[in-house]
């Protein structure tokens, strides 16, 4: 299995944030690739929009990150996208100037999903 390190790196100054991926992987096999978030600020929080790829990430629902969270295994096939912000008084709020990321998921060509 390989790991995918999604990095949150929060600006304090402004509020912004930007996300990367460790390594750049554009793609992910079901039940063979692992994800992993980590942030400088830890307020983030990811929120996968309607299916989340990992049994342990619901979808629609605020997942804490803190400084870091993981490993997950890619179990869902889809192409799945989260955003990423913090929780304020008045529920979750996106981080300035980003749009968070995506996982997308591929079936696992070896006939386990």
């Amino acid at each position: 299995m390989s790991v995918t390190l999604y990095r949150i790196m929060v600006n304090s100054r402004n509020g912004t944030a930007t996300v990367t991926r460790e390594p750049d992987k554009r793609r992910f096999t079901q039940n063979k690739d692992d994800i992993k978030f980590v942030s400088n600020d830890q307020r983030t929080v990811i929120r996968y929009k309607s299916t989340s790829p990992c049994s342990q990430i619901p979808a629609d629902q605020n997942f804490l990150v803190d400084s870091e969270k993981g490993p997950f295994t890619c179990v869902v096939v889809g192409d799945h996208v989260f955003e990423c912000g913090r929780m304020l008084e008045d529920g979750f709020s996106k981080w300035a100037e980003t749009n968070g990321d995506g996982t997308p998921v591929d079936g696992d060509a070896g006939g386990n999903g």
